[in-house]
């Protein structure tokens, strides 16, 4: 007897409640910083307030499909109508009751999914954040997995790379690049020789200033030093971040940043992938917990009555009675 998945279903409603409830919130932020004339919105770029609210939008559609398929999937399961009861019922495709448990399914196929990504996404993260154990590591440095990551992420770099210089060369002319210098308080993204007057044009850089002072092109060498080892900088937001004097380029910024939060990131992904895990578990149990039917089952038909069914507990309780009717006359023929 699975009890209609009456646990399950309440894990459901609260993880996805929670996950609706933040994205509303991650969504109106978005908006906000998109439309509001503020200081801190005008210095905020467009394209990371729209990352944000496409982001939210999406877990805000998961979240909803979530509680909707889970309240849609209960109400079916306690259907006690024997034609109509019992996930996808006896009615055929495309009606309320396949509606109904395709909701669920989706939902668990969007979980598994995403649990299966944030499990690989932190177990890389914790790779290259040094946290895993030394026999671990030494383990994957020795497959070929290593090897083809890390053409992986050289690839990334490359297109990361590339793609930034074609939206900086797009926006001339506009404020976008140079809001991204000055909040992340960096100068240009990787290359020190770039078009001064194109790419790097943030208030940190040496132009801005009057000072020849040499960027730090992205995490050169002469500089993990002092970034990773000593722990000489602190990346502040909105103020120009140096090292021996000279201001980072922002690729620098986003890489030591990164840098510095693998192995929270790493957590926080395993972290996910547990939850999006159970989702996945308690979405098949709402899904395969066909509780309006428990106990019931189909008995031959009466004639005349093709593809009848009769509830065999009803069904018992009625030969009980003639049973007891039948003792009662068998006692008073003998009397």
């Amino acid at each position: 007897m699975c009890k209609k998945g009456e646990i399950a279903a309440c894990i459901l409603y609260v993880t996805n409640s929670i996950s609706f409830v933040l994205a509303i919130a991650g969504l109106a932020i978005g908006i906000w910083l998109l439309t509001a004339d503020t200081g801190v919105t005008n210095s905020f770029p467009d394209y990371l307030s729209v990352a944000i609210v496409i982001s939210m939008s999406v877990i805000l559609l998961l979240g909803g499909l979530g509680i909707f398929a889970t309240v849609a999937q209960m109400k079916e399961n306690k259907d006690h109508n024997a034609n109509t009861g019992k996930a996808l019922g006896k009615e055929g495709c495309c009606t309320k009751d396949c509606c109904n448990s395709c909701g669920i399914s989706l939902y668990g196929f969007f979980a598994i999914a995403g649990s299966l990504l944030a499990l690989a996404l932190g177990v890389v993260a914790l790779y290259y954040s040094g946290a895993l154990p030394a026999e671990v590591t030494a383990l994957y440095d020795n497959t070929t997995a290593s090897d083809t990551v890390n053409g992986w992420f050289a690839s990334l770099d490359t297109y990361i790379d590339s793609s930034i210089y074609g939206a900086i060369s797009a926006s001339v002319g506009g404020t976008d690049w140079i809001a991204t210098q000055n909040l992340l308080g960096c100068c240009g993204w990787n290359d020190t020789q770039a078009d001064p007057t194109i790419y790097l044009t943030g208030e940190c850089c040496p132009g801005q200033v009057g000072t020849n002072a040499t960027l730090v092109d992205s995490l050169s060498s002469d500089t993990i030093e002092d970034l990773f080892i000593t722990g000489d900088i602190s990346i502040t937001i909105s103020q120009c971040n140096t090292v021996n004097g000279s201001p980072m380029t922002c690729k620098g910024i986003m890489l030591y940043t990164t840098q510095s939060n693998l192995t929270t990131v790493g957590v926080v992904l395993c972290i996910m992938f547990f939850v999006l895990f159970v989702c996945f578990i308690c979405a098949l149990k709402v899904r395969y917990c066909a509780g309006g039917q428990a106990g019931d089952a189909s008995v031959a038909p009466a004639d005349g009555q093709k593809n009848a069914k009769v509830d065999i507990r009803n069904k018992k309780n009625e030969d009980e009675k003639a049973m007891r009717l039948q003792s009662v006359k068998s006692v008073g023929s003998v009397l």
